[in-house]
């Protein structure tokens, strides 16, 4: 951090709070929220609780260990051998999420969901076997495909929503690259990766 100019460390700290791990939790406020058919009170609190711990609290710890018994150098995970194991891991407490709301018997159209992340956590994990995909990217663009299929279900007015999340993730690509973490090219193919992942709702709704 002592070697980084104002602007980047700026940019750091965005990119920590617009860390991909968030995006799932943030995606699945927005699909409740406007959603015709969402939990309310104490039911979206316990939801909400236990998909934060499978999904958020479960993979940073995760990613914590690995730091800390040195298999990734940083929490950035530059090199695509040390996004391998995060991501997988990732992935599978996703997957896991999704069976438990099977069992559960959650509502069809919230295990839809669910699968879709699942989804884009698989892409990523295929994709980042090969090529350094922006996965803060990738996150920023499944919130926006999920209101391209909020906004086709014609249930809200998601205007307002879209411009907040193309001007969010021109954000995020700009602090990418003055991070020199990403080219452009990463950044505007994780975005349509992750656009592409969540609006493939669409087709199980």
């Amino acid at each position: 951090m002592n070697d980084l100019t104002p602007a980047q460390k700026r940019a750091y700290y965005l990119s920590a709070i617009t860390h991909p791990v968030f995006m799932p939790v943030i995606g699945f406020v927005v699909f409740n929220e406007f959603n015709i058919m969402s939990f309310h009170g104490k039911a979206f609190l316990i939801l909400l609780g236990v998909y934060s711990l499978t999904v958020v609290a479960l993979p940073l710890y995760f990613i914590f260990s690995l730091k800390r018994s040195g298999y990734i150098e940083s929490y950035e995970m530059h090199t695509l051998k040390e996004r391998r194991l995060p991501l997988l891991f990732t992935s599978g407490a996703m997957l896991f999420n999704y069976y438990l709301m099977q069992r559960a018997n959650m509502l069809g159209i919230y295990q839809i969901y669910f699968l879709s992340t699942a989804a884009a956590a698989i892409v990523s994990l295929a994709i980042s076997s090969f090529y350094k995909i922006s996965l803060h990217t990738i996150g920023i663009g499944f919130l926006f495909g999920l209101g391209l299929v909020l906004s086709s279900l014609g249930q809200s007015d998601m205007r307002w929503y879209l411009i907040l999340i193309a001007i969010t993730a021109g954000i995020v690509g700009y602090c990418r690259l003055i991070l020199n973490a990403h080219n452009h090219t990463q950044i505007y193919l994780g975005f349509i990766v992750g656009a592409i992942c969540a609006s493939g709702m669409l087709f199980f709704l």
